[in-house]
C-alpha cells in the first residue's frame, strides 16, 4: 500500500485533487465560451432598428450602459464579500471614454470592422504596459515582437474591409435600398463621440428622385473616406484606452484582483459616465435628449452582456487555462463580432471583403496567441 492517505499518480496529485483540477479546467472552458458569446455579442443591441431610427447620443446610451454595468455588477456579492478600491473609478475613467467611442465607431464603421481593430489594439497596448512599464520578463523577445507584427497586419488587414453601405445601419431586408440623410455624422476627424446627430429627412419628392437625394447626401455630408477614418481613429482611441484600463488593477491587492474588482469598476462607471456625459454636453453646447423608451432595454441588454462577459474572462484567466490559453481563447469574441456583422447586419456582402475579413480577425488572433505564450515568462 502507498504509505500516504490517498493514492498519487506520479507521486504528483491525489484523485481528489485531480477532480478539483478538472473541475477547475471544466469552468475555465465554460467562462472560455461565455466570454467569447458575450464579448462578442455585447455591442449587437447598439444597432437594433428602435436604436437606430431614433439616433441616440452616444454618451446618452452609455449613461443607459453604464447604470446596467454597475446594477450588474453587484450580483457576485452573492457569493463574494463587499470590497471598494478608488482605483476602480480610475480603471472607470478610462473604460467610459473608451466605450463612447466604441459606440461612434461601429456607426461609422460597423460591428465587424470595429471591434477586429480594438480588440488587436488592446493586446498590444496592455503588452506594451507589462513589458515596458513595469519591466515583465518576456519568455522570448523576438516572437513578442512578431506577435506585435502580426497583429498589426490583421488590423491593417481589416481597417481595408469596407461597408456595403454608409448609411445602412441594421439587417439589410429591414431597410430600403437608400435612406438619404437618415443618420449622417457631421462633425470632423477631432470631433468628440456625441457629434452624430440627425439630419432631416427628406419628403416623399425627395424619395423618388434618388440621384438628386444622394448627390444632395454627398454635397451636405462628409466624405465617405472621412467617416471610415474617423471610424478607424476611434476603435484605435478604444484600444489604446482599454489597453491601459487593467494598469489600475497592478496596484489593488492580490486576493481583490479577480471578481472582487468587479464592484469597485461597476461604482466608478456610475460615477464617471455622468460627469463626463454633462461636461460634453457643455463643450457641445447641446441639450441632452434622454430617448429613454428607444434606449433603456438595448442599453441594458448591452451593459449585461458586456459585464456578463468580463465575469467569465475574470474567470478564464483564473482557471487552469490561465493566461497562457485562457486570455488569447478570449479574444475569438472578435469573430463572432465579425460574423455579427457581416452575416446578420450584412456589413459586408462581397465574398472577397468577407474573406479578407475572417482572415485578419484569424491573423490578430495568431498575434494575440504569440503575445500571451511568449509576451511573459512563467514563474516558478
Amino acid at each position: 500500500r502507498h504509505p500516504h492517505k490517498f493514492w498519487r499518480i506520479g507521486n504528483c496529485f491525489s484523485w481528489p485533487e485531480l477532480v478539483r483540477m478538472a473541475v477547475s479546467l471544466v469552468v475555465g472552458i465554460i467562462t472560455v465560451i461565455g466570454a467569447v458569446v458575450f464579448f462578442g455579442s455585447f455591442a449587437v443591441p447598439t444597432k437594433t432598428k428602435r436604436v437606430v431610427e431614433a439616433n441616440i447620443d452616444p454618451t446618452v446610451f452609455q449613461c443607459y450602459f453604464s447604470v446596467a454595468i454597475f446594477l450588474s455588477s453587484f450580483l457576485v456579492l452573492t457569493y463574494n464579500k463587499f470590497y471598494f478600491t478608488p482605483l476602480g473609478l480610475i480603471g472607470a475613467s478610462l473604460w467610459v471614454p473608451a466605450s463612447m467611442l466604441s459606440l461612434v465607431a461601429i456607426k461609422l464603421v460597423g460591428i465587424s470592422v470595429a471591434q477586429p481593430i480594438w480588440s488587436g489594439g488592446t493586446v498590444i497596448m496592455s503588452f506594451l504596459w507589462g513589458a515596458l512599464a513595469f519591466g515583465d520578463p518576456l519568455s522570448s523577445v523576438a516572437l513578442s515582437l512578431l506577435g506585435i507584427g502580426i497583429l498589426i497586419v490583421g488590423i491593417v488587414g481589416v481597417s481595408l474591409v469596407q461597408r456595403t453601405s454608409p448609411v445602412q445601419e441594421g439587417p439589410s431586408e429591414a431597410l430600403p435600398e437608400y435612406v438619404p440623410e437618415a443618420h449622417v455624422y457631421t462633425g470632423s476627424v477631432n470631433s468628440t463621440p456625441g457629434d452624430i446627430e440627425s439630419a432631416p429627412v427628406p419628403d416623399a419628392q425627395d424619395l423618388e428622385e434618388p440621384d438628386k437625394a444622394m448627390l444632395d447626401h454627398e454635397k451636405k455630408g462628409p466624405p465617405l473616406a472621412l467617416k471610415r477614418l474617423v471610424g478607424i481613429l476611434c476603435a484605435l482611441g478604444v484600444a489604446v484606452l482599454n489597453g491601459s484600463m487593467m494598469v489600475p488593477l497592478r496596484f489593488v491587492p492580490k486576493e481583490h484582483r479577480g471578481i472582487g474588482y468587479i464592484v469597485s469598476f461597476g461604482i466608478g462607471t456610475l460615477c464617471v459616465t455622468p460627469l463626463l456625459t454633462l461636461v460634453l454636453a457643455i463643450v457641445r453646447r447641446k441639450p441632452i435628449v434622454l430617448h429613454f423608451r428607444a434606449a433603456v432595454l438595448p442599453a441594458a441588454a448591452t451593459g449585461l452582456c458586456w459585464n456578463i462577459g468580463n465575469f467569465c474572462s475574470i474567470y478564464a484567466t483564473l482557471s487552469p487555462l490561465g493566461m497562457t490559453a485562457g486570455f488569447p481563447l478570449t479574444q475569438v469574441a472578435l469573430l463572432v463580432s465579425a460574423l455579427w456583422g457581416a452575416l446578420y447586419y450584412k456589413e459586408v456582402k462581397s465574398k472577397k471583403r468577407l474573406l479578407l475579413l475572417l482572415l485578419s480577425s484569424l491573423v490578430i488572433l495568431g498575434g494575440a496567441a504569440l503575445l500571451a505564450i511568449f509576451g511573459h515568462k512563467k514563474k516558478h
